[in-house]
């Protein structure tokens, strides 16, 4: 089992985070009181990251308002075809496994093209022309229906690549220079983590057999994995496909992320509300329909509908959350089909809501 976190990836999701009002410490003290009782052993852990993000603000500049821009979704959902909440900070660093260590970091960040690519695809799709030309792209963005900030956010971008680049380069290493100085904090977090991941996936369990136990796979495929703790991204779960055949798969797991999801059983609303909240995207629900047909994997769905490959996981990703689908790998393809006991149970639960009283 991997425990090493990933300190650039930490300063991403801290400054995602910052830039969405997250408040870690009150999230978890939130669900310590509606548990019941069931999550009281994670007190001394709100007490740990709320320190924890005090020192990390401390290396925050303080004149970030550009910096929060880039950080907030440009709402790109409303595009056509659909490409899903977007920052400039995806299109800047690209995937997560850029911030794997300072040398992923330096290339992606040295890639101007590779920014410009990046746009391209999310606004046309990955089998466009990426040689678009300047003033088509600044057409498209223009004509879209994104809103009028994020249009000049994206141009201004597009126009000074190099000056997002060197912000970004300049607010994440900092913060992950305190992240790494942090070890006396993080290690019973990592403690934490190490625990659940064991009593989820068995004593022994390596990171694949975590992230099968995760996604409700009995799988052991040829795939690899490539799992981290995450410490400022404590209650999630994220992943990426490292390859165009799916078959290398990088991100990580929240380190209070086991203990938040076994233990803290909401009441049937908020249960529906959530996955409700998940398939309240027209794609993921697409996504959903055409899974239910029979088992898809990630090119054949985004040919289905329209969507590049990056964006059909960052669906699956919100989907996989919810447990209403399941992957299996046959050694050459990831192929995504319903979890039939969750979305049985969906059913049931929706049904009990929603059944006649007369």
């Amino acid at each position: 089992m991997n425990l090493t976190p990933l300190p650039l990836l930490e300063a991403h999701f801290f400054l995602a985070n910052r830039a969405h009002g997250f408040l870690p410490a009150a999230f978890i003290n939130e669900k310590i009181e509606l548990s019941h009782g069931k999550l009281d052993h994670l007190k001394g852990a709100s007490g740990i990251i709320a320190e924890l993000n005090m020192r990390l603000e401390r290396r925050v500049k303080p004149d970030d308002a550009e910096l929060m821009k880039i950080y907030r979704s440009l709402n790109m959902a409303d595009v056509e075809g659909d490409v899903g909440n977007f920052t400039v900070a995806d299109m800047v660093i690209g995937g997560i496994e850029h911030l794997a260590d300072e040398q992923s970091l330096q290339r992606t960040l040295s890639d101007t093209d590779g920014v410009y690519r990046r746009l391209v695809e999310r606004m046309l799709g990955e089998d466009a022309d990426c040689n678009v030309g300047l003033g088509s792209l600044m057409e498209l963005i223009t004509s879209s229906r994104l809103p009028d900030e994020s249009k000049l956010l994206l141009i201004d971008t597009i126009l000074h690549t190099d000056k997002y680049q060197a912000m970004l380069a300049d607010a994440l290493v900092p913060i992950a220079l305190e992240f790494e100085s942090c070890s006396e904090l993080i290690a019973p977090l990592l403690r934490i983590y190490e625990q659940s991941c064991y009593d989820y996936a068995g004593p022994s369990a390596d990171d694949t057999e975590i992230f099968n136990a995760l996604i409700k796979s009995d799988e052991n495929s040829h795939v690899s994995y490539t799992i981290h703790p995450l410490v400022t991204y404590f209650n999630r779960a994220v992943f990426g496909f490292t390859d165009e055949d799916h078959k290398g798969v990088f991100g990580g797991i929240g380190v209070l992320y086991f203990d938040l999801r076994l233990y803290n059983r909401r009441d049937i609303n908020a249960k529906l509300s959530e996955i409700m909240t998940v398939l309240g995207s027209r794609s993921r629900f697409d996504i959903l329909a055409l899974i239910a047909q029979g088992p898809k994997y990630g090119r054949e769905l985004a040919s289905h509908l329209g969507l590049t490959p990056a964006t059909v996981s960052h669906h699956i990703n919100h989907l996989l959350a919810i447990e209403l689908i399941r992957v299996e790998n046959d050694g050459v393809r990831a192929y995504y089909s319903l979890n039939y006991d969750k979305t049985d149970e969906f059913v049931r639960m929706l049904s009990s809501l929603l059944k006649r009283r007369d």
